[in-house]
């Protein structure tokens, strides 16, 4: 045992005699004070306002625990998947300080890229073997995953995977041991992992509290009017957590009402202003990237049918989008794609939009129906409008003339029927979004 060790050991004792709790001392084992560096690349402090996902937390460490004594006690991996902004850089990071004392050494991976991942992997490798880092980058890739083979009890995050070209496999470590987490907007990149979590926004309650933690931390109770506008700002906001924190934090700044902040977030020029603003008190800083950035990767990596589509569910009611309201012999030729002839060819559009968690996609009396975050429909509509009015026009003009497509036909004898009004009802909250944008 070396003095350094030695020294180590003491401490430990020393700290057990005082009788102070583990958990007051987090990472305080003998394997923390070992003379290698324990944590590599982890850019986050913790989110001291994290909250409302210890059940989620829960799954995320039974999915990265060893099961003892069974064929799945080797390596250990789960991807966190959802929408930009849906909060699963922060679980990662929770788990991280939460469950530290599971783990000997932490790494943390930005996976925007290969490039980048191995940047961080050659950056690894000088720290773990000082002496034996090459130039070529691949090569201490692969010193790094041999030494996950060699060694236990590590954690390794891919943060961001979410590039369409990302190969991780050049990077995955090929041990029988050690615990991998990816997070990403991809549904697919589930497959890297033995499990998977579909990180889900938050409810209205979780939502409000959120709000109320930043806005006013001087009580615990708050009027029941209050709640309820917290809740409504949650609502119109999708439960995102980034988004929450983000609104919550300019209603901190600027101490306006709750009641205002809700109308404003109702109209779309006030909308964007509070969209563009800047906090200095929000935790977003950790998110590393702007907030009219939130979905540009997955925005950007769509084929122009596929954002087409998006755009046109922008103008329209965004729970009640019934599929077959897109198809029609349309004379515009950029909407070819959305002619009769063409649905089947739609099966692949609709995956590449439900896997970027831009659409949800269900099934009701035997038809399709999309739908889409109401804070993601206004996002983009305030792209098409960046765009300039004539592009406005020309996406307006289209929804009005899919949704008068889907109308029933008035009957000759104007004699109403139960299954025009079913379809009349359909219609009319795609009718009633339409009016609301012609009059902003």
């Amino acid at each position: 045992m070396n003095r350094h060790d030695f020294a180590s050991k003491k401490m430990l004792q020393a700290f057990t005699r005082r009788r102070i709790l583990p958990e007051h001392i987090i990472g305080l084992t003998e394997a923390n004070f070992r003379p290698q560096p324990a944590v590599h690349g982890i850019p986050f402090h913790r989110n001291f306002r994290f909250q409302s996902r210890d059940g989620v937390l829960d799954d995320l460490r039974k999915n990265l625990r060893p099961r003892s004594g069974s064929v799945l006690s080797g390596q250990t991996s789960c991807v966190i998947h959802g929408i930009g902004g849906v909060g699963k850089t922060q679980l990662a990071l929770e788990h991280k300080y939460r469950y530290r004392e599971d783990y000997s050494y932490l790494f943390w991976v930005r996976a925007d890229s290969g490039m980048e991942i191995s940047t961080s992997f050659a950056s690894f490798a000088r720290s773990l073997m000082p002496g034996s880092t090459l130039q070529d980058q691949l090569a201490n890739v692969q010193l790094v995953r041999d030494w996950m083979v060699q060694y236990d009890r590590w954690l390794l995050v891919f943060d961001n995977a979410d590039s369409p070209d990302l190969d991780l496999s050049q990077f995955w470590p090929p041990s029988s041991h050690g615990s991998v987490i990816v997070t990403t907007q991809r549904r697919d990149f589930s497959h890297w992992a033995a499990n998977g979590i579909h990180l889900e926004t938050f409810n209205e309650d979780d939502g409000a509290h959120l709000i109320l933690n930043v806005v006013d931390q001087s009580t615990e109770t708050h009027s029941t009017e209050t709640i309820k506008v917290a809740q409504d700002i949650s609502n119109e906001l999708g439960g995102l957590p980034l988004l929450l924190s983000h609104i919550a934090s300019y209603i901190d700044d600027t101490k306006a009402p709750l009641a205002s902040i809700l109308e404003n977030l109702r109209q779309p020029s006030a909308f964007n202003r509070m969209w563009a603003f800047e906090s200095t008190t929000s935790t977003n800083f950790q998110y590393g990237e702007p907030m009219a950035k939130v979905w540009r990767l997955a925005l950007d990596s769509l084929d122009p049918q596929a954002l087409r589509t998006l755009q046109i569910m922008s103008m329209l009611s965004p729970n009640e989008v019934y599929e077959d309201m897109l198809f029609g012999e349309w004379e515009d030729p950029e909407l070819d794609f959305l002619t009769d002839s063409r649905r089947f060819d739609f099966n692949e559009l609709r995956r590449s939009l439900v896997n970027r968690h831009l659409v949800e996609a269900g099934e009701e009396s035997g038809r399709t129906k999309l739908s889409m975050y109401r804070v993601l429909k206004r996002h983009i509509l305030q792209k098409i409008n960046e765009e300039g009015s004539q592009e406005f026009s020309l996406v307006f003009k289209r929804a009005v003339a899919m949704i008068r497509d889907s109308f029933p036909e008035a009957d000759e004898l104007q004699t109403p029927t139960s299954k025009a009004w079913v379809e009349c009802e359909k219609c009319l909250p795609h009718i009633l979004s339409l009016l609301s944008i012609f009059q902003d």
